[in-house]
């Protein structure tokens, strides 16, 4: 016996064919992925048992919709040096590389909709997004910031303030702006996040605390550590109560807690917290985890503020083990870690083994992350750095220089 939809039933294949001819004619009248032809769309529609009514309907379906407060819990906070937050699932990969054609059919894409549903509607909203997305990933910080500002006023000119789904737009931006340095900015922008996730959601509410979070890493990046270090502290005992200790947004607040310790050059205290987060991290999420890898760098920079190189070293490896396959295979996050684990054999006077390390962690990011990610030209600095503390001027002076120019 044939299975349906295999020459086995006629009406299967004959709906099959119909739903994905009407798809088409949806894609070319909305104008998805930038494909508006009105024409070509009635064309299609012609093919089918339906009539023009039916794009009516559906273009009334796409005005209507509406989305609620999609908080994940997990933080919308600053990627900043050594400050991290997990992954915003909900948005595109902070490390994918989208390439001009994405944006110029996201591009294409967002007009049409926009034409179709209008400005303020959250399918415009989500594709503006998903292009903002995509200018963020490679370094675009303007072209987001601009997309993410329309949005904002779209929203609140189409539903007000309270509508629920400004405060994560909010952080966002907020984020942006830090990697920006624009902090005041972005400081004001966050509270003002933080008051309207409180009235939506109350004070103890997970995403209210994310939010509180967003709000300490920007008072960190704004060099208020005394303040940072308050909020961390409060948020890490909420946290605790709230989700476990085990949960891995509490070994997040935790690990930044110690950031902020750090600044207030309180090592110890810090060292003791990095210490516990990592084997929390380690039992909970596993040595695979970007969590783990990122706490144990965070430890490593520790130990090597202490002169205390060759445990930082035995602590990177023993992760570096754990991974199977080549560095090559390594998440873009984790190669923070091999960064460390060269400043460690730097420590060291190991000059060749961290210059070597170096090259490698430099051409892996400049593949997947280009070369005008701050992290690929971090990993340029610290090899010219390298150079000149071997003694070797010359080649530092000419790193230097292009990475400069870049």
């Amino acid at each position: 016996m044939e299975a349906p939809g295999q020459n086995g039933c006629k009406l299967c294949n004959d709906t099959c064919s119909e739903n994905r001819t009407l798809q088409l004619a949806l894609a070319y009248h909305v104008g998805f992925c930038g494909l508006q032809d009105g024409e070509k769309s009635k064309q299609l529609l012609g093919k089918t048992s339906r009539d023009e009514k039916w794009f009516h309907e559906i273009t009334h379906q796409l005005k209507t919709y509406q989305i609620g407060l999609r908080y994940t819990g997990i933080f919308q906070s600053l990627h900043l040096s050594g400050v991290f937050h997990l992954e915003d699932f909900t948005d595109q990969n902070s490390y994918s590389v989208g390439d001009q054609s994405f944006d110029d059919a996201k591009s294409r894409e967002v007009i049409a909709f926009a034409q179709v549903v209008g400005v303020s509607n959250i399918v415009t909203i989500l594709l503006k997004q998903a292009l903002s997305s995509s200018y963020r990933s490679r370094y675009d910080l303007s072209s987001a910031i601009q997309l993410e500002e329309e949005i904002l006023d779209s929203m609140l000119q189409g539903y007000g303030e309270s509508y629920s789904y400004i405060p994560k737009t909010m952080l966002r931006l907020c984020s942006m702006y830090c990697q920006l340095e624009r902090y005041q900015k972005a400081l004001d922008i966050c509270e003002r996040a933080v008051n309207l996730t409180q009235i939506f959601l109350g004070g103890e509410h997970p995403s209210t605390l994310s939010a509180n979070a967003s709000l300490a890493s920007t008072l960190w990046a704004c060099g208020k550590w005394n303040e940072a270090e308050h909020m961390f502290s409060q948020l890490v005992r909420q946290n605790v109560i709230l989700m476990g200790e085990h949960h891995p947004e509490s070994l997040v607040l935790k690990a930044n807690l110690a950031m902020a310790k750090k600044k207030l050059r309180n090592l110890d205290d810090a060292e003791k917290i990095e210490q516990e987060a990592a084997a929390l991290s380690f039992q909970t999420l596993g040595p695979h985890s970007a969590v783990t890898w990122m706490i144990y760098s965070n430890l490593s920079q520790t130990y090597d503020m202490q002169k205390r190189f060759k445990e930082s070293e035995t602590l990177l490896n023993s992760l570096r083990q754990d991974h199977e396959g080549s560095m090559a295979d390594v998440h873009p996050q984790k190669l923070g870690v091999f960064q460390g684990l060269a400043r460690a054999y730097t420590g060291q006077h190991r000059f060749r083994e961290a210059q070597d390390l170096l090259g490698s962690i430099g051409k892996i990011q400049e593949s997947l992350l280009g070369p005008l990610h701050p992290e690929t030209l971090k990993t340029s600095l610290l090899l010219a750095k390298c150079f000149h503390q071997e003694g070797s001027e010359k080649e530092a002076a000419t790193r230097t220089k292009e990475l400069l120019q870049t």
